[in-house]
């Protein structure tokens, strides 16, 4: 090969390599701005305002009524009438079923009778020992008395487990379910078997509590008397109000998930609200009216100490406040700033963010280290480039 055309392809090589070199220089100056952050970021900045601050907490739930009772037979027995259904209201004292013993009404005769004994020899014991010593007469007197007790308290059961074969209502209201058929034995109610569901069920649907369940996290902000909002999916558009009742002092645990379950009352629950129905539970944990506030994102808390960015003649300087509540979109303020002071809510990139060099072109030409203007919508919030 000539001597002079190796000479040309060197010059070449030198000077594409030259362009390349150039090259990655400026996209590496465009792409981060010559200092590690974007060239074209803004610092948004909003002012100390007066606002009010709420903090809530939120979870879903289901409602029940308010009063729920179980009606049991106390005898032993046989249905033989079921005198209501899923359904019916009744009143405290109505009848709901009936049931009956061969042997019920023999055992309240014979008690009976027995009683009668008891009372009568208690009598003769009383004529007899009139006479008597006053330790023999005192002796057998209370041996006398003490079988007539013996003998009332069988009678009283005896009664009480006639009685018992017919089932009434322990509280008006709707009767819910009926668990038991006509022709099956009863079974008189345990008062420790507390999960055994009794042969009549009636809610009072007039008055209902929803209950929600809340992470660990959330739970720890909630106290009895808290203020709550309600909605139910099957009332549209619609919220309602309540207050914390109580709050589960012992955890569930759902697929390694903890959580506390939170009883609501209802104000003024809507009309035709069912038993089980679904809903969302909005819980004020805390609140301050027309106090100095700066939105949440502006304040960084750590080691118990908060901080804010507050700028000053174009200059940002780190400054110590002391904060109240911790609302949703707000933070209370007690001290270290005051109205209408500028904080810094944090850089924010106007280029999108779509891998490509800034404003989309390859470079080349001239670089303008200024980049767009981002405005930010919100009371107080505006944003710009560098000051």
């Amino acid at each position: 090969m000539p001597m002079i055309f190796r000479r040309r392809i060197s010059a070449l090589n030198l000077t594409l390599a030259a362009v390349l070199v150039a090259l990655a220089g400026t996209g590496s100056y465009l792409l981060w701005g010559g200092g590690g952050t974007p060239a074209d970021a803004a610092t948004t900045t909003a002012e100390v305002v007066t606002a009010d601050v709420t903090s809530t907490v939120t979870a879903s739930g289901t409602t029940a009524a308010k009063t729920v009772r179980d009606a049991s037979f106390a005898g032993e027995g046989t249905v033989t009438s079921i005198k209501v259904g899923v359904g019916d209201k009744v009143k405290k004292g109505d009848v709901l079923a009936q049931a009956s013993s061969a042997t019920a009404g023999t055992k309240v005769a014979s008690a009976q009778a027995s009683y009668s004994a008891a009372q009568a020899n208690y009598a003769a014991v009383v004529k007899n020992t009139k006479k008597a010593k006053a330790t023999e007469r005192n002796q057998q007197r209370s041996s006398a008395y003490a079988q007539v007790e013996q003998a009332r308290l069988a009678l009283v059961e005896a009664q009480d487990a006639y009685n018992g074969l017919t089932l009434v209502a322990p509280i008006s209201g709707t009767v819910t379910a009926v668990n038991g058929t006509k022709g099956e034995s009863t079974t008189p109610a345990s008062g420790s078997d507390s999960e055994s569901s009794g042969f009549i069920t009636i809610s009072n649907l007039s008055k209902f509590v929803v209950t929600g369940s809340f992470s660990e996290a959330d739970v720890a902000k909630i106290k009895v008397g808290d203020s709550a909002s309600i909605t139910f999916n099957a009332v549209a558009g619609q919220t309602f109000t309540g207050k914390v009742k109580s709050i589960d002092l012992s955890a569930t645990d759902n697929d390694g998930v903890t959580s506390y379950g939170v009883e609501i009352s209802i104000n003024k629950p809507p009309a035709n609200l069912r038993d089980g129905a679904t809903a969302t539970i909005t819980i004020t944990t805390a609140s301050a009216k027309d106090v100095l506030a700066v939105p949440a994102s502006a304040v960084t808390t750590t080691n118990g100490t908060s901080t804010v960015k507050l700028v000053k003649n174009g200059k940002s300087t780190t400054a110590t406040v002391e904060i109240g509540v911790e609302g949703d979109t707000y933070t209370e303020i007690k001290s270290g700033l005051k109205l209408g002071d500028t904080i810094e809510l944090g850089a924010v990139s106007s280029s999108g963010g779509n891998g490509q060099f800034p404003g989309g072109d390859f470079p080349g030409g001239g670089f303008s280290g200024g980049g767009p203007v981002v405005r930010m919508e919100g009371p107080g919030v505006s944003s710009g480039g560098a000051r």
